[in-house]
């Protein structure tokens, strides 16, 4: 399931509320959309041009983390979660 969120970038902290997920496993990816184009943007071998990142930390090396890695259990109440987003290309 994808549920595309749009949010405002800025320096610092942003909070982003997802509402309305059901219980259960999940991996969360975000990006900063530089050019407002609504996709992650790549170079010519296929690597991120545009900071990215994923649940838990979970590192990017040779394409997108493991799942495992990834993964955020969502209980019935809900969870807060954080992630950092990364330059993956200089």
């Amino acid at each position: 399931m994808c549920l595309p969120r749009k949010h405002p970038a800025k320096l610092g902290t942003v909070n982003v509320n997802v509402a309305s997920v059901s219980p259960g496993s999940y991996a969360i990816q975000a990006y900063h959309d530089e050019n407002d184009n609504l996709t992650v943007d790549r170079n010519f071998l296929g690597i991120p041009n545009e900071a990215i990142g994923f649940s838990n930390n979970a590192p990017v090396r040779f394409g997108p983390p493991r799942f495992d890695d990834a993964e955020v259990i969502v209980p019935p109440e809900g969870i807060r979660t954080a992630l950092q987003l990364h330059s993956i290309w200089p």
